[in-house]
């Protein structure tokens, strides 16, 4: 939705639309919690742990589709198939990269 308004209404170019769409995608539990408590709403039950894995569990596609769309842009592809071979170098790159900094990798 984010990417079609952007190039509907501010005719930014489809690259660009997607990459402002996959940075504004990842939702900040912090903010949501903060906005909460501004207003005086109480996060009950499953609420806020629900919050907490959204936000823990949308943030990495977040910083794949960013770094995806980034590497797009840069690398101007001729057609969407000469892009896969790279995407899926990105996509395992950011997969190890958040493998590490979470403790799931597993040496063989």
């Amino acid at each position: 939705m984010v990417a079609l308004a952007t190039v509907c209404w501010l005719h930014f170019s489809w690259p660009e639309g997607l990459l402002l769409g996959a940075i504004v995608s990842s939702t900040d539990a912090a903010a949501v919690f903060k906005c909460a408590s501004l207003s005086k709403v109480s996060l009950r039950g499953k609420i806020q742990p629900l919050i907490e894995f959204e936000s823990g569990s949308n943030d990495p596609m977040a910083v794949f589709l960013t770094l995806s769309i980034v590497h797009f842009i840069n690398y101007k592809p001729d057609s969407i198939l000469d892009f896969l071979p790279s995407f899926v170098l990105v996509w395992r790159r950011t997969s190890s990269w958040i493998a590490i900094r979470t403790g799931h990798h597993h040496y063989h």
